[in-house]
C-alpha cells in the first residue's frame, strides 16, 4: 500500500506539473522527494520536499508534502499550510480527511469533530471517514446519526468485502441504545460477510448470553476461541462455566434423588470462586454417589477453574472406560480443550480408552475427531479402517470414508483419496461434501471432465450457493478453457470467502489466462499470504516466478 501511495503521489504531482508546463528540473526534485519519501529516508525527503517548494510549483506537488508532515508527526505544520492550499483539495478526501487528523492531533478536537461530520456528508463512500464520522457521533452521544452515517453507506454500497466492520459497528451502537434485537441483527450481518472476524462472534455470544440463550451463546463462544481467541484464558473459563451451567440446569430438572443439601454447598462454593472448599464438598457428594452425573459434571468444573485440566482428563478417561457409550463423558473431554486442556492430551486420553474397549465405537468417532483438530494426520487412517469396520450406518460409513479421502488429500496421496472417496460414493448416500471433493479430483489428477461435471452437477442440486462447490465447478470449467465463465463465478465466490487458499488460487490463473497479469500476480500473492502448508506456499511462488520472468 505505502508503494501505491508513493506511485499515485508522484504521478499526480508529475501530471500536473506536465499540465502547468514545469521544467524538468521540478520533475526531477519532485520525483527524487518521493522516492526518498517511500524509502523512509527522512533527512533526504525534507532536503528535495524543501527544494522544489522554494518557487512556484502546482499547488498538488504538496499532497505529498503533506502525507510527510503527517508521518513525520508534523502537525503544526500541517495546520500552518491549511489555509493557503485546502481550497486546491476541496475535493480530495484523503488530504480533507488527513488535515481534520492533523486538527485533532494539534489538540483541536472540536474543529477535528466538525470537519469529519462535514466530510461525511460530502464523502458519503468514503468509508475512513464514514467510520470516523460514526465515532463521533457515538463520543458526542448521538447514536441515531451515527446509524445514520453508516446506513447511507451500506446503502449506496451494501456488498463490499469490508462493510463488514460498519455492521459490526452498528451492533456496538444498538447494545449502547439498549436494542437487543437490532444489534443481533446486526452483528450476524457482519458475520456473514466476514465469518473469521472473531470479535463478531464475540459480541454475538454475549447477546445470545443475555437473551438467555445458551446454545446459541455457546456456539458464538467456541467459535470466537477456534478462529482466533484461542489462548484468552478468561473467555475459555467463560464457556467451560457455561457449558456446565447449561449441563447442570438440564440436569436438576431430572434429577430423581440427590444429597441437596451436599450438592448446594459444592456449587455454592464454585460460585464464590472458592474452588479448593468446592471440591470438598463435591467430594463429599460423590462418596455417597459416586455415579452421580451432576456431582461429576460439577468436579470436571472446579478442576478446570483450578487449572487441573489433566487431572480432569485423567478422571473422565476411568469413567468413559467404565461405560465407553456414554456420550456425556466424551463431550465433557472434548469440551475441556476449550478450557486449556491440550488437544494432544485429549487424543492421548482416547488413545488409552481405544486401547481398553476396543469394540466402542463412540470413543473411535470421538478419537478421530480431536485428531483432526489436532492435525495429527500421519497416524488417523487405522483409526478409520477400524470404526468403519465396527459400523453398519450407512450414512456414517459414508462419512467416514469422506473424512479418511480429506486426509488423503492432505498428504498428496491422490489415489487413496479416490478409491476410498468411490467406496463412499458406491453407498449411495450423494453425500454432497464426497461428490465434491471427487469432482475436483477428477478435475485435476484424473482429468475426467465430464466425470467430474457429473459429480458435481449433483452437489450443487444439493446446495446451489455452496462457495466449495461452486469453486469446484469454476476450476471444470477453466479446465474446459471457458475462463470467462470460471471468472465470473470465482469472483462471487472470493467474495463469501475471501480467505480461502484454493479459491484465491483458481481467481489467479484465470485471471492470467485472461491475460491480466497484474491482476493475477496481486491474487496470488494474497494467496501465499493465508497459505498454510509449504507446497501450497511453493505453488504460489512457482506461479510468481513464471509470470513475473514473461513479463
Amino acid at each position: 500500500m505505502k508503494l501505491v501511495r508513493f506511485i499515485s503521489i508522484a504521478l499526480l504531482g508529475v501530471s500536473s506539473c506536465v499540465y502547468a508546463a514545469c521544467n524538468a528540473r521540478d520533475v526531477h526534485q519532485y520525483m527524487w522527494a518521493n522516492y526518498h519519501q517511500f524509502g523512509g529516508n527522512q533527512q533526504e525527503t525534507a532536503r528535495w520536499y524543501n527544494r522544489v517548494l522554494t518557487h512556484d510549483v502546482p499547488i498538488y506537488a504538496y499532497k505529498g508534502y503533506l502525507v510527510f508532515l503527517y508521518d513525520m508527526g508534523n502537525f503544526s505544520k500541517i495546520i500552518e499550510l491549511m489555509p493557503t492550499i485546502e481550497a486546491s483539495f476541496k475535493k480530495d478526501s484523503d488530504i480533507q480527511l488527513l488535515f481534520a487528523r492533523a486538527l485533532d492531533r494539534v489538540g483541536q478536537k472540536n474543529k477535528s469533530d466538525e470537519r469529519i461530520i462535514q466530510l461525511a456528508h460530502e464523502f458519503k463512500t468514503h468509508q475512513e471517514i464514514i467510520f470516523q464520522a460514526a465515532q463521533v457521533y457515538v463520543a458526542k452521544k448521538e447514536p441515531e446519526n451515527a446509524i445514520k452515517a453508516i446506513d447511507s453507506l451500506l446503502n449506496i454500497s451494501p456488498r463490499r468485502n469490508n462493510n463488514f466492520i460498519f455492521y459490526f459497528l452498528k451492533s456496538q451502537i444498538y447494545v449502547q441504545l439498549n436494542k437487543p434485537e437490532e444489534a443481533l441483527k446486526n452483528v450476524k450481518l457482519c458475520l456473514d460477510m466476514h465469518p473469521g472476524f472473531s470479535k463478531g462472534w464475540l459480541l454475538l455470544a454475549l447477546l445470545e448470553e443475555q437473551r438467555g440463550r445458551l446454545d446459541e451463546a455457546i456456539k458464538g463462544y467456541t467459535t470466537f476461541i477456534e478462529v482466533g481467541g484461542r489462548g484468552n484464558t478468561a473467555i475459555e473459563q467463560h464457556l467451560l462455566q457455561l457449558i456446565f451451567r447449561q449441563r447442570i440446569e438440564q440436569r436438576q430438572m431430572a434429577a430423581a434423588t440427590m444429597n441437596k443439601s451436599c450438592f448446594d454447598k459444592a456449587l455454592y462454593y464454585f460460585e464464590a470462586t472458592k474452588y479448593n472448599q468446592a471440591l470438598e464438598h463435591v467430594d463429599m457428594c460423590l462418596k455417597e454417589k459416586p455415579t452421580d452425573e451432576q456431582a461429576r459434571l460439577l468436579k470436571i468444573q472446579i478442576l478446570s477453574a483450578l487449572d487441573k485440566q489433566i487431572e480432569a482428563a485423567d478422571l473422565l478417561k476411568t469413567w468413559i472406560i467404565k461405560d465407553p457409550e456414554n456420550d456425556l463423558w466424551l463431550r465433557t473431554l472434548h469440551l475441556l480443550c476449550a478450557g486449556g486442556l491440550t488437544y494432544q492430551k485429549a487424543v492421548a486420553t482416547l488413545e488409552d480408552v481405544c486401547k481398553e474397549c476396543p469394540k466402542a465405537l463412540l470413543p473411535l468417532l470421538y478419537h478421530i475427531d480431536l485428531s483432526m483438530r489436532a492435525r495429527n494426520l500421519g497416524s488417523m487412517i487405522p483409526y478409520y479402517k477400524q470404526a468403519l469396520a465396527l459400523t453398519t450406518d450407512t450414512a456414517l460409513k459414508t462419512k467416514l470414508l469422506f473424512h479418511m479421502g480429506l486426509v488423503y488429500y492432505e498428504q498428496q496421496k491422490y489415489d487413496d483419496m479416490r478409491d476410498v472417496l468411490e467406496q463412499g460414493y458406491n453407498l449411495g448416500q450423494n453425500f454432497a461434501p464426497l461428490l465434491n471433493l471427487l469432482a475436483y479430483y477428477y478435475a485435476t489428477a484424473s482429468r475426467d471432465l465430464k466425470r467430474a461435471q457429473e459429480l458435481i452437477h449433483v452437489a450443487l442440486a444439493k446446495d446451489t450457493n455452496n462457495p466449495h462447490y461452486l469453486d469446484t465447478q469454476a476450476l471444470i470449467y477453466y479446465k474446459q478453457h471457458k475462463y470467462d465463465k470460471a471468472l465470473s463465478v470465482l469472483q462471487v465466490v472470493a467474495k463469501k470467502v475471501p480467505n480461502n487458499f484454493d479459491v484465491l488460487k483458481h481467481l489467479g490463473k484465470t485471471y492470467y489466462k485472461l491475460g491480466d497479469t497484474q491482476q493475477a500476480i496481486t491474487t496470488i500473492k494474497q494467496a501465499h499470504v493465508i497459505a498454510q502448508h509449504d507446497y501450497e506456499k511453493n505453488k504460489c511462488t512457482n506461479l510468481l516466478n513464471q509470470w513475473q520472468s514473461k513479463h
